[in-house]
């Protein structure tokens, strides 16, 4: 009823925060909840509303949260949303974290996604799978300048040092296609600064990046720095 007859976008987020969703089990409340959560016209008050709902929330209806952050029409709202709701996601089951990442997918804003990738970072710790989704995140920023923050902050955060070597070689090989030269190089040199080029194979894939960048002076400067470690 509140979805159908509450005209104020305002108010119907007060009626749908006060929900005591512990209760709400059967399939039939939870598709109430979707369909009031799509009449709220604004998109502070949705995403709001989000997170207020999402400590409280089990697992299937935190899916349908993500699911309803996914229409968020403001990327600032979009990622406040999942800024503050990246524990009950990232903490949790593939499950939810595939849910989280689809809403990340969604982000237009090159610096909004960016913040949200640097907040999920800390969890990566716990998962090195998480870490490799974070990295394939990437590829949804424009900016390239956005996407090697995010990658320098992985790597100097220590994501990579317990022998994440899958996620080292996609680090290295997520430089291949951004834009900016310097970007890339940037992303290169911290690389082997932390010490990462560990086997064979990651030598490999580094001295390949570094001959690909389109700079020769970023070219030498990338293989002076693997060459004094």
């Amino acid at each position: 009823h509140a979805g159908r007859d509450l005209a104020s976008s305002g108010d119907l987020s007060a009626v749908l925060q006060l929900l005591p969703l512990k209760a709400v089990r059967s399939p039939g409340t939870r598709s109430a909840i979707a369909d009031a959560l799509s009449h709220i016209a604004s998109s502070g008050d949705k995403s709001s509303t989000l997170q207020v709902m999402a400590p409280q929330a089990d697992p299937e209806m935190l899916v349908m949260l993500a699911k309803a952050a996914e229409d968020l029409p403001s990327s600032g709202d979009k990622a406040n949303f999942l800024m503050a709701t990246a524990s009950e996601y990232l903490g949790a089951s593939q499950t939810l974290r595939n849910a989280y990442f689809r809403t990340v997918a969604t982000i237009p804003s090159s610096g909004d996604m960016r913040n949200v990738l640097e907040t999920a970072l800390p969890y990566g710790h716990a998962s090195p799978a998480l870490t490799l989704q974070i990295i394939d995140a990437t590829k949804g920023i424009a900016s390239s300048g956005d996407v090697a923050s995010v990658l320098e902050s992985l790597v100097s955060q220590g994501l990579l040092r317990s022998g994440n070597e899958r996620g080292t070689l996609a680090v290295i090989e997520r430089t291949l296609t951004m834009p900016s030269s310097g970007d890339r190089a940037n992303v290169l040199m911290t690389v082997s600064g932390n010490n990462l080029l560990t086997t064979t194979a990651l030598r490999d894939a580094f001295t390949k990046a570094a001959l690909a960048l389109p700079s020769d002076g970023d070219k030498a400067n990338v293989l002076a720095s693997a060459a004094r470690r």
